[in-house]
């Protein structure tokens, strides 16, 4: 969902271990209901997936979620890496993204993202609406009252107001695909994306 502001591409396999039907297993469901604290887990019948992961909306007791699963082994660093993008676009208060709730290791390999759920249409409609928010999204960095503040955004959770950035990069890592990337801070922007990312393509022969 988010890839840190990265275009890249990635060898597909999705391996995601699940019953026939696509849905999650027994065991998965059970680790949801105990760690969400909820009777309910019904499947609403939306869902998807691509050549990384595959997901399904889900009711429970308190609302509807939207679980992401996959079954490689490094699952869990993707996953945390787009919890902490997730909290950290919602934390600019400038543009819609699903509340990410917990990642999970799952029993049956691999890990889960379990999110809000939020029902995606087409935007059509909202174009100027989403142009001007994503707008606001990339000048945030830049507001009034930011500079002299500095944070390696490594506090926006819970956040009200994030600090300014001084740097390029991200305080926990990403991936590109299932590719981590290194999104160490640095004041060279060409170092930070573009050497960085075409050195993760090399090594993996992209």
């Amino acid at each position: 969902m988010v890839k840190n502001g990265s275009h890249c591409s990635s060898k597909c396999n999705n391996n995601t271990k699940t019953d026939s039907d696509g849905s999650l297993n027994i065991v998965m469901e059970d680790l949801i209901k105990k760690t969400l604290g909820t009777a309910t887990l019904k499947k609403t019948g939306v869902g998807g997936g691509g050549c990384i992961n595959e997901g399904e909306a889900y009711f429970t007791d308190t609302g509807t979620i939207f679980v992401k699963r996959n079954a490689k082994k490094k699952a869990k660093l993707l996953f945390d890496g787009e919890f902490a993008s997730l909290k950290a676009l919602l934390a600019t208060r400038t543009v819609r993204a699903p509340e990410p709730i917990t990642v999970l290791d799952n029993p049956a390999g691999g890990a889960l993202l379990v999110m809000e759920y939020l029902d995606m249409r087409r935007v059509t409609r909202f174009s100027k609406q989403l142009a001007e928010s994503l707008a606001r999204l990339h000048l945030h960095n830049a507001q009034p009252g930011k500079k002299g503040r500095t944070s390696s955004v490594d506090d926006v959770d819970g956040e009200e107001d994030v600090a300014h950035v001084s740097e390029f990069g991200f305080h926990t890592t990403t991936c590109c695909g299932y590719l981590p990337l290194d999104n160490t801070w640095n004041s060279d922007w060409a170092v930070s994306n573009l050497y960085k990312q075409s050195d993760v393509r090399r090594k993996n022969l992209i």
